[in-house]
């Protein structure tokens, strides 16, 4: 099962999880000097390795390249946060390797030769850096990465020298955002070496009070100092979320309960819903939830969030048209919740 398809712990804050390897092979020249031949090349070597390294891999993951499928594929793939917008924008040829329950994704051909990720429903640092670190050492074992004595593992962005390690957890919090306390978290963040950003990361905005916490700084740490760091942010911040949450219900009782139920309402009854009205209606709805306002499931809702989406429409169902997708959102709301 996708993240997005289960409940994961402290799920009514944080929504999933993600550790991510950015590695480079010292066989090869980074790709923003490669060649679409070389590209190709590394592709090849890296998805056969990998296949031949497990017997249990051939079934457990595929391969899709990224000249192969089309844009609303890949767009999809993007909503799911399984690929990066980098790897999207790469003119050069580039592939994900995916398993099944697409917790595992490692993308070639990004920034970077590989981006390795693991992504968990809820709060699971320590459980994905556990599993990401396990495949990290199988490929390192096989290829060989790029590394300097001082510097760390060599990337294409300064930024990832190091250890080359981003930790990240996507929060949702409305409370922090009606209260207008966001502003203030983001300061409080950037002086410990840490970001929000938006819901699909840099240079994004955040929609349905959906953020992104991750780790700035990896030079000079280890993956186990990183975790800490991270988890220890996330901590502070549920536990702020929580509180307001609480405050806000019992200053303003009635004005939350309406506003939940009018979104569960509209969510259930509507005849067409456009993704901004759907996502801003999920927000509610999940507050709702971790109030005991409604008995709707977070998986439900996340579910809701990514099929919803508008690539994954156009590939998964082949909606083209804007409207028509928003009329098979409203019942897709209808079938999920």
């Amino acid at each position: 099962m996708s993240w997005y398809n289960e409940n994961g712990p402290k799920s009514e804050v944080v929504v999933s999880t993600r550790c991510r390897f950015a590695r480079n092979l010292s066989s090869y020249k980074f790709p923003s000097k490669m060649t679409s031949d070389e590209a190709n090349r590394l592709i090849g070597e890296i998805s056969d390795t990998f296949f031949n390294s497990n017997a249990s891999f051939k079934d457990e993951f595929s391969l899709t390249k990224s000249n192969e499928v089309s844009r609303e594929e890949l767009l999809t793939l993007f909503e799911k946060h399984l690929i990066s917008r980098d790897m999207i924008k790469n003119p050069l040829p580039s592939a994900v390797l995916l398993n099944r329950d697409e917790s595992v994704s490692i993308m070639l051909m990004e920034e970077d030769h590989i981006r390795l990720q693991v992504i968990l429903p809820g709060y699971q640092t320590k459980e994905a850096l556990k599993t990401a670190s396990d495949f990290e050492k199988l490929l390192d074992g096989r290829f060989g990465f790029a590394k300097d004595e001082n510097l760390g593992y060599l990337t294409a962005c300064p930024t990832n020298l190091g250890s080359g390690l981003r930790i990240s957890a996507m929060l949702h919090l409305p409370a922090l955002t009606m209260t207008k306390r966001i502003g203030h978290m983001l300061n409080s963040v950037g002086k410990l070496g840490l970001t929000i950003r938006g819901m699909y990361g840099e240079g994004t905005e955040a929609r349905g009070c959906l953020y992104q916490l991750s780790n700035q700084v990896t030079l000079g740490m280890t993956d186990e100092e990183i975790l800490t760091k991270v988890n220890s942010v996330i901590d502070q911040i549920v536990s702020i979320e929580t509180k307001l949450r609480e405050d806000i219900l019992k200053a303003n009782e009635t004005e939350i309960k309406n506003r939940v139920m009018r979104s569960y309402g509209i969510l259930k009854n509507s005849y067409s819903l456009t993704s901004e009205e759907a996502i801003g209606y999920l927000s509610d709805l999940r507050l709702g939830k971790a109030l005991g306002i409604t008995d709707s499931d977070y998986k439900n809702i996340s579910t809701l969030l990514v099929k919803g989406s508008p690539a994954c429409l156009i590939s998964e169902e082949g909606l083209l048209d804007p409207l028509a997708r928003d009329l098979r959102r409203a019942n897709l709301a209808k079938e999920i919740l």
